[in-house]
């Protein structure tokens, strides 16, 4: 079992406390979770019933007879009796119902082991995408800040005369404080983004949407693909171990298992019985009794009953036998997505770190020749843009080469507990 975290609605959390908060929380965990036990109870349920069924029934009555005959007085007469019976049940065979119950109930427990595999996965991912938007909308407000100061820096040097010049340039001036005015109107986005992102990864959690959550800046993610087999490999093994892919053999195994109730639902069934009984009346007078049998429950007819439920069975078989197959084809479809992000991001990381060095340096070179009256603002301006783009693109493929490991995992049936991490940490 998780060890869940401390509630916290405000301050700051990591990627682990994120990921162990929403599985604890989350509702889609904690109804899977009863759906098994549910079905656990079910297959035990079945087990139980080739067990001999004992009943016992005890009884006290008292009953007043009045004999009245002509022209004589009413004689009224009263008795107490005590009965108990004991009455066992053994179906000795039933031509394989039994079997066939038993075998759908467990398999309804291997599909619904699945399908709480797959809620796991669901929260899981869901948190953590939830956690890194957040990680980039705080990023995007700290550099909508940036540029914001910087323009007004810009703005406060168009007012001095730059060299050259007896007055200040007053078109510089106005072209500033429309750059200022830009630049806070994006402030003003990128703040409500970040409100946006820290209310869904609050809900995610179990906290309500207005906490004040901040994320923990992650762990640089390792740029190297990682990949130690190849793809078809890979969806070999998603063909094996994905939750999906499990749930829908379960269930088509299941349907499979009602059908073949279904067609022996005519078969009889030889039970045994015994049946013990004893009477006593206020009289002490004692009757008592015992019989033990063989009984043969037949069916003859039942308006057709079997026939409908074959056709229905037969018709789920084909519906789980599809979904099998749909199953297998988004198996293989989520490995190959997610292989392809994994290679394309990381060779995105290295682009996006070349694009940042080259803008950091034109920057700099902007800003000297800004002060020394051989370019404007807006060329400065379009240098620091550039490198916010830079900077913003490495996170989002950072991010998403985070996200793409994790999907991976996932679709392979390895997604990591909790207690261990994640990938790149």
């Amino acid at each position: 079992m998780l060890a869940c975290p401390v509630d916290q609605r405000d301050g700051t959390v990591d990627l682990r406390e994120a990921v162990m908060r929403a599985l604890c929380t989350d509702p889609r965990t904690h109804q899977s979770w009863a759906q098994m036990r549910a079905e656990v109870a079910q297959w035990m349920l079945q087990r139980a019933t080739r067990w001999p069924k004992v009943d016992a029934t005890l009884a006290a009555g008292h009953t007043v007879q009045r004999d009245r005959a002509p022209g004589e007085a009413a004689l009224r007469t009263g008795a107490r009796t005590f009965d108990t019976t004991l009455d066992l049940q053994w179906v000795l065979w039933d031509f394989g119902q039994s079997d066939a119950r038993e075998q759908a109930a467990q398999l309804a427990v291997l599909a619904a082991n699945g399908s709480h595999d797959e809620a796991i996965q669901a929260v899981y991912l869901g948190a953590v995408g939830a956690y890194y938007a957040l990680v980039e909308a705080q990023v995007a407000l700290a550099q909508a800040r940036e540029s914001e100061t910087l323009t007004r820096t810009l703005l406060t040097d168009t007012q001095r005369p730059r060299p050259g010049l007896a007055q200040p340039d007053r078109l510089a001036q106005l072209q500033a404080r429309t750059a200022l005015s830009r630049q806070v109107l994006a402030l003003r986005r990128a703040d409500g983004q970040l409100a946006q992102a820290r209310g869904e990864l609050a809900l995610r959690l179990g906290y309500p949407a207005t906490a004040r959550l901040d994320a923990a800046p992650p762990i640089e993610e390792r740029l190297d693909e990682g990949f130690d087999t190849s793809v078809e490999t890979m969806i070999e093994q998603a063909q094996r171990l994905h939750p999906a892919l499990r749930t829908a053999r379960a269930r088509l195994g299941g349907a499979r298992a009602e059908l073949d109730l279904a067609q022996r639902s005519d078969r009889p069934a030889i039970v045994a019985t015994h049946q013990q009984r004893h009477q006593r009346d206020v009289y002490a007078n004692t009757n008592s009794g015992r019989s033990v049998g063989i009984q043969i429950d037949i069916p003859l007819f039942a308006g057709f009953d079997r026939k409908q439920r074959v056709k229905r069975a037969e018709a789920l078989v084909d519906d789980a036998r599809a979904g099998l197959r749909q199953a297998e084809q988004q198996a293989a479809l989520d490995v190959w997505t997610a292989y392809q992000t994994v290679r394309e991001q990381v060779a995105s990381v290295r682009m996006a770190e070349r694009f940042q060095h080259s803008a950091e340096e034109q920057l700099v070179a902007e800003r000297q020749a800004f002060k020394a009256g051989d370019s404007d603002m807006f060329d400065v301006l379009d240098a620091h843009d550039s490198l916010l783009e830079a900077t913003a693109a490495r996170l989002s493929a950072l991010t998403a080469l985070a996200v793409g490991r994790l999907k991976l995992a996932a679709s392979l049936g390895r997604l990591p507990h909790a207690e261990g991490g994640v990938p790149g940490r």
